[in-house]
């Protein structure tokens, strides 16, 4: 059987930012304001990992880093003010334009509105591989989805509702750039490691690889956190997840749901996966001394188009028939102390193309702990 550890790949980017993030209804026993962090993910996903045995096909492997930064602070404030200050001047401007009186800076910072919110950038890169059942096959095979890579960058802007109670929001705009094609350079990583660490056979097809593409996505999530319990005692949360990805590598609409419950559970909004939009670990409040929780989540997409499935948007390439709805099924176990977060789970994904041979199974790790940074 073969097996395929992913190249986990590290980025070093950082935003100087301070703030503090605050919570609502806890112990009088805790500080009333904790310190803010830097928080980083690594993500690493495989069917290494599943508890079945491994295909090493289709989505075959994914990795990736993300960095959160700490809150922003007064992003709001500073953004409405900005932007009055842009418009006053285009007003000023043209009315000096028109009427020749002179010219006047009117701006002033525009009223915060709404519960305050705590905003946070996040950085990422990461590289997905994609191939077909058979890798031994040097031609290519009409029926089976195209050898593929996709390494990429994203940056996003998170806003953050603070402890509201039992309930929490969160929304998530992020960019999505990178590289589809041999400069993705899945093959020379693939090839690494099956030479280098699992002694595997090398897959024969990687000519008949999509064409070099660069890919550009909008992504945008929205979550909502309803949680009962204890913060350090036992405790259950559900969380919903809504969104769109548009762009030429990916487009759709999805949904989602996550149910969680155990022990000291995390004040964040769920088990991540390698997914736009779904970097979701930074507490942003008061994390539990310690927890544990087991979790089942589901995401169904409405798909519109997948560069992987689909083939290349501007040239000819391989391609297979797509189906036009794709869901997710996750279980896991997270265990989590502090700002240090360790989870393990399992994904079921449905029949993704017409001509696919079974449901496709993998395993995902994902580490979440501080990450160091100067001030």
């Amino acid at each position: 059987m073969r097996r395929r550890v992913g190249l986990t790949l590290v980025s070093l980017i950082g935003l100087r930012a301070a703030g503090a993030g605050t919570g609502a209804s806890v112990p009088a026993s805790l500080p009333e304001k904790i310190s803010d962090y830097y928080s980083c993910t690594l993500y690493t996903e495989n069917d290494l990992y599943s508890l079945g045995p491994g295909t090493d096909r289709y989505y075959t492997t994914g990795q990736k880093l993300t960095v959160i930064t700490e809150e922003l602070p007064n992003f709001e404030q500073q953004f409405r003010q900005a932007w009055a200050k842009y418009l006053a001047r285009m007003a000023t401007e043209k009315a000096a334009e028109n009427t020749a009186v002179p010219k006047q800076d009117t701006a002033t910072a525009a009223p915060l509105s709404g519960p305050p919110t705590q905003y946070r950038v996040t950085y990422s890169l990461g590289q997905n591989m994609y191939t077909p059942a058979n890798l031994q096959t040097p031609g290519l095979i009409a029926d089976d989805r195209p050898y593929a890579g996709w390494l990429y960058i994203s940056v996003g802007l998170q806003a953050r509702s603070r402890a509201e109670g039992r309930m929490a929001r969160l929304s998530d705009w992020e960019v999505d750039a990178g590289v589809v094609g041999p400069a993705s350079l899945a093959k020379q990583t693939q090839d690494w490691v099956h030479n280098n660490i699992s002694n595997s056979p090398l897959a024969q097809g990687w000519s008949n690889q999509l064409h070099n593409e660069p890919g550009l996505n909008l992504v945008y999530q929205h979550k909502l956190r309803w949680f009962f319990g204890e913060r350090d005692g036992l405790g259950w949360d559900a969380i919903t997840h809504g969104g769109f990805s548009l762009g030429n590598v990916a487009t759709y609409v999805n949904a989602g749901l996550a149910l969680r419950a155990g022990f000291g559970l995390p004040d964040d909004f769920g088990a991540d996966v390698i997914r736009a939009g779904a970097d979701t670990s930074q507490a942003g409040g008061r994390p539990a001394h310690w927890g544990v929780n087991v979790f089942a989540a589901s995401d169904g997409r409405a798909v519109a188009r997948d560069i992987f499935l689909d083939g290349n948007t501007f040239v000819a390439s391989h391609h297979v028939a797509r189906k036009d709805f794709v869901a997710d099924l996750q279980y896991g176990l997270t265990v989590n102390y502090r700002h240090i977060k360790l989870t393990l789970s399992q994904v079921y994904r449905t029949l993704e193309f017409k001509t696919q041979s079974g449901v496709q199974r993998y395993g995902s790790i994902t580490l979440t702990f501080p990450f160091p940074h100067w001030k």
